[in-house]
């Protein structure tokens, strides 16, 4: 029992120190790939290899540039190929995967043209929204759509891919800006119906329902052309506009209010307040079931309706392995009134020496 109190010890005390690495950036954008998480942060774009936070694991893989005003990286997209990243200034930057040397900036489009999100699709293609929305590679603009009246003052504030990876849907916080939806089959990008002028977050669920925060104090969900509103007249909204929309493996809504002050779940009939302060959010990405969330304080994670910072998840996930590897038989004990430590939910009962109680109740003694 002593060398595997000190396995968990040692576990413990890692990820504390690689918590304080991974949690020193806000974190703006994320994008993802089969084995790479990319965020786009306050030290350039960080790659986190996928279930690891180990400092070796984590490089920052495109510098910030050395330019005047350039405090972050605010969007960042990953091809076969390819990292592209926005900086704050507008200014859109490139990097091969492939190459040990620096980046180089992308003289296709215009800062004028106040390029905000980048993003890759599943067929390859690479968008930039901003003014227009555009399909580009590395070499020339392919094509451009021009969506909105108010295009030359536009401000785009969340786009987000559905699952296919094909049809993104867009808003914006100018007055005037509205939400949209690039519709893949016809080649269009196509107004979507809120009927009020502008919208902070937007997301499409599972069942193709699109969810957007509208500049109002409701939560809008789309069906096709149908809009509902839900208001506290037909909901227990509390009656705030809201930020941004995270929908998670189950189709919970996360939602985080405008200004911020608290995040909220809601399963399509209550909303519910988070019972512990979370950092701002910045961004959400779905990928391979787990809801990330790019925050002012580092990366977090929502998993199993809780919200914990990458570095926890990681060591919640290797605590649980590390138990699962050693020799246990089952064993019934009444006595659990000398439980003296609980690392991430692993109890180890100090008076049974060989005792552990794991996180679904059942307990266990070392052979």
């Amino acid at each position: 029992m002593k060398s595997l109190f000190f396995t968990f010890a040692a576990l413990f005390m890692a990820a504390l120190a690689n918590a304080q690495v991974t949690q020193d950036y806000s974190v703006y954008d994320i994008a993802a790939s089969s084995d790479y998480l990319y965020l786009a942060t306050t030290k350039g774009v960080v790659r986190v290899a996928k279930g690891v936070v180990d400092e070796s694991q984590k490089q920052v893989v495109l510098a910030l540039p050395e330019a005047e005003n350039v405090s972050y990286f605010q969007s960042v997209a990953v091809d076969a190929s390819t990292i592209w990243a926005i900086d704050n200034t507008f200014q859109i930057w490139t990097r091969s995967l492939d190459s040990e040397g620096g980046f180089e900036s992308y003289s296709h489009i215009s800062a004028k043209r106040q390029p905000r999100f980048v993003r890759t699709d599943s067929q390859g293609n690479v968008w930039v929204i901003g003014v227009d929305v555009q399909r580009v590679n590395l070499f020339s603009v392919l094509e451009t759509y021009s969506y909105n009246p108010f295009s030359s003052i536009c401000h785009p504030s969340d786009v987000v891919f559905d699952s296919s990876g094909r049809d993104f849907w867009f808003c914006g916080t100018y007055t005037g800006s509205g939400a949209y939806h690039y519709n893949s089959a016809t080649n269009e990008v196509e107004t979507l119906p809120i009927g009020i002028g502008h919208a902070y977050g937007i997301a499409p669920d599972s069942k193709g329902h699109v969810w957007v925060a509208p500049n109002a104090t409701y939560l809008q969900e789309i069906v096709g052309n149908e809009v509902t509103n839900y208001t506290s007249d037909n909901s227990n909204s509390p009656n705030t506009k809201w930020f941004k929309i995270g929908v998670d493996a189950e189709d919970r809504l996360w939602l985080e209010t405008n200004p911020k002050t608290s995040l909220y779940q809601f399963d399509g009939n209550r909303f519910d307040a988070y019972p512990a302060e979370v950092p701002t959010i910045m961004r959400f990405l779905l990928n391979d079931g787990i809801l990330y969330a790019g925050t002012d304080a580092g990366l977090y994670v929502i998993v199993d309706g809780k919200v914990i910072s990458y570095s926890d998840y990681i060591l919640d996930m290797k605590n649980t392995t590390a138990a699962e590897s050693i020799h246990f038989e089952g064993f019934d004990a009444g006595n659990s009134e000398s439980i003296r430590y609980n690392l991430q939910g692993m109890q180890v009962d100090e008076h049974y020496r060989g005792l552990i109680l794991t996180k679904d109740g059942k307990k266990w003694k070392n052979r």
